[in-house]
């Protein structure tokens, strides 16, 4: 067997068509104690068909702890855990063996916040963490692992002078940092919340920056080359506040990115906001989504049809006020396809959303009880819209250093193998075939992990 590692997935699935109604919602669950505090920001499905949730906890305490949930199919716990004094995680992934990488922040005595990664095992076990010092009330707001098998953080942070900034930290498998890079326009302050590596190896990252001479914020979008160098930035928005908070590369190379805008928005504190770009950060069109009151992004991914989900918050004053998880379904166009509200107590706000592999969608946030002042980590799994999903018995065999599928299944006969370095995700058409066996010829030139995703090409 050569060096090239192959992670092969049981998705096979039948496309047969999405009806333009929000889906079914599979289950809701909240997790944290009756007399602690907890929040919701970010989950994954997990390579086990499983979750994991990240957020934080004050375990009835006054300090908080990063805190991991491990959840199954159903929603169930099956194992927490709890990271540090004074530490908030805002990001988690699942990491090419099995673990999990987490960043946020660590609170310093007499020195404010740092950004702060915590590597784990499958059982959420610390294997090693790192602080990184910078400023003061620095944050790590976003990790991805690298294809090199490093890290990626993203965040801001405060120099002395009090403007805040962006930072990019790059890091070896280890979490030991390769290089930092500050980008200090000395005009306007700005904010970055999310950070993604691109597909040539460089790096994507949004948030808000200050308008020159007035109080208002634009979405900011930075483009970066490999080691963190600015290729270019873009900014989009009006004469109020828009403000970006997620940014995923799309599959034709271009952006998609999401927050709220009160320049187009329907009411003054404004409504959700997508801004799709191409390449270079052009603007190739704009949504704005919600109603007459408030309404918000903080996630967005692209979805299996080319679509996009995006996931926030929305107010409702009749017949009772409420802020519910607000999310929302386009086409590829931006145009609505559906919406969906969810609430658990009175006051609700999604932070991340994912889409499934049986393309349902898994939502994650907060929810507060007004009555016990008590706030929960409030999460959503909805059904997989028109999606049937086999069982498969797969077979791989690395066969003269080449790696070759076998899949045994009743329906279809015609399949479009797919390949890609990151899991759930599509990625690219490798072939088409007729049958139940194909040889991948090139994995020489395949980077390691390397995640094969077989499908029906026809409706059964």
């Amino acid at each position: 067997m050569n060096k090239f590692l192959v992670v092969l997935f049981a998705l096979l699935w039948a496309i047969a068509g999405f009806a333009e109604t929000p889906p079914d919602t599979m289950w809701t669950r909240t997790y944290g104690g009756p007399t602690s505090d907890e929040w919701g920001y970010a989950v994954q499905e997990t390579f086990d068909g499983n979750y994991i949730i990240a957020g934080w906890t004050d375990d009835g305490t006054a300090s908080n702890h990063m805190y991991l949930i491990k959840a199954n199919y159903d929603g169930d716990t099956l194992w927490t855990r709890t990271y540090n004094h004074g530490t908030l995680a805002f990001s988690v992934q699942q990491t090419a063996d099995s673990g999990y990488i987490i960043t946020g922040s660590i609170e310093v005595y007499l020195e404010g916040e740092h950004p702060y990664l915590v590597k784990t095992n499958s059982l959420g076990d610390t294997l090693w963490t790192h602080r990184y010092d910078m400023y003061n009330d620095d944050v790590g707001c976003s990790v991805q692992q690298t294809t090199d098998g490093g890290y990626i953080i993203g965040g801001y942070f405060h120099n002395y002078g009090a403007e805040v900034y962006p930072f990019l930290i790059k890091t070896n498998g280890l979490g030991d940092t390769l290089w930092t890079k500050t980008y200090e326009s000395y005009i306007h302050a700005i904010r970055a919340y999310s950070v993604q590596q691109t597909s040539d190896g460089g790096y994507i990252l949004a948030g808000h920056t200050s308008v020159e001479g007035t109080t208002a914020d634009d979405f900011y979008l930075m483009k970066t080359d490999s080691q963190g160098n600015t290729q270019w930035t873009r900014t989009y928005g009006g004469s109020e506040d828009d403000e970006a908070y997620s940014v995923q590369q799309t599959r034709d190379g271009g952006f998609i990115v999401a927050g709220y805008t009160c320049s187009f928005g329907a009411d003054e504190c404004g409504d959700a906001y997508l801004v799709r770009t191409d390449s270079q950060g052009d603007t190739l069109w704009t949504g704005r989504y919600g109603g007459s009151e408030c309404d918000g992004a903080f996630s967005v991914c692209q979805t299996l049809d080319d679509g996009f989900v995006l996931a926030g918050y929305t107010e409702i004053y009749e017949p009772e006020y409420v802020m519910p998880f607000y999310v929302v379904k386009t086409d590829s166009l931006g145009d609505t396809l559906w919406t969906q509200t969810y609430s658990w107590y009175e006051d609700c706000e999604a932070r991340c959303v994912q889409e499934t592999i049986d393309e349902g969608f898994i939502i994650a946030g907060t929810t507060h009880d007004y009555d016990n002042s008590n706030w929960d980590i409030f999460v959503v799994r909805t059904e997989g819209l028109g999606i049937h999903i086999y069982d498969p018995h797969l077979v791989i065999q690395i066969e003269a250093g080449n790696a070759a599928l076998h899949w045994q299944l009743t329906g279809p006969t015609t399949y479009d193998i797919y390949g890609s370095d990151t899991p759930f995700t599509t990625g690219t058409l490798l072939d088409t075939v007729t049958g139940n066996t194909w040889t991948d010829e090139n994995t020489a030139t395949r980077p390691s992990p390397y995640f094969y995703y077989i499908t029906p090409a026809t409706v059964p």
